[in-house]
């Protein structure tokens, strides 16, 4: 698997390259922006739970009197509406990213096509005499689309998901180490066990 991703991105052009570079730029403000939505959700059930906490040396207590809010239920108004725009913007900014993704994988793909049929065509006449013009046909058409499909596509998410646990993991880590590694370990063997099963299952229908 390893081997066919790094053969197809040798295939992408310097301005293939350029794109996914900044794609990646746009993953990442994705995953930074998810995680503070998840994040500034823990502060505020806090304090709603406990409006106590304003009154004591915490951190929230040290925004509210840098708010200038004189009332406590306006902080808690305010703070909650905070909370929902960066969830919102997160929401935004996650669809947008799909949304860049897929249109990059499908134009690369169709660009891809365009080369593949633009070889051809150069090609002199003795190559399209030996060879069947369906099968060219169907290396451009249909083999070029499952490359997109099934390929790059799948990766482009894969590699936006692969970001995505390495920040929360390290957030979660900072936050609190111990079940940060708990829960490594446990997701680990349950991945390990789950995989085992399944290539079995899969190993003994394919024989």
């Amino acid at each position: 698997m390893i081997k066919i991703i790094i053969d197809l991105f040798s295939l992408l052009t310097p301005s293939q390259r350029k794109r996914f570079y900044l794609l990646q730029i746009l993953v990442i403000l994705m995953v930074l922006l998810q995680i503070a939505g998840v994040a500034s959700i823990v502060p505020f059930m806090a304090l709603i739970a406990d409006l106590n906490q304003l009154q004591q040396d915490t951190f929230i207590a040290q925004v509210y009197a840098a708010s200038g809010l004189n009332s406590e239920s306006q902080f808690v108004f305010w703070l909650g509406l905070s909370v929902l725009i960066m969830l919102f913007l997160a929401s935004i900014i996650s669809m947008y990213t799909t949304w860049k993704i897929s249109i990059f994988a499908n134009k690369v793909g169709v660009e891809i096509s365009d080369r593949l049929y633009t070889y051809y065509l150069k090609q002199d006449w003795l190559f399209h005499v030996s060879g069947s013009s369906a099968q060219l046909t169907k290396q451009i058409a249909t083999e070029s689309l499952r490359v997109n499909q099934g390929i790059l596509l799948p990766f482009m998410h894969l590699n936006a998901n692969v970001v995505f646990v390495i920040f929360m993991s390290i957030s979660i880590f900072i936050f609190d180490p111990t079940v940060a590694t708990v829960g490594f370990i446990v997701f680990a063997l349950s991945y390990y066990f789950i995989f085992k099963l399944v290539n079995l299952t899969l190993l003994k229908n394919g024989r």
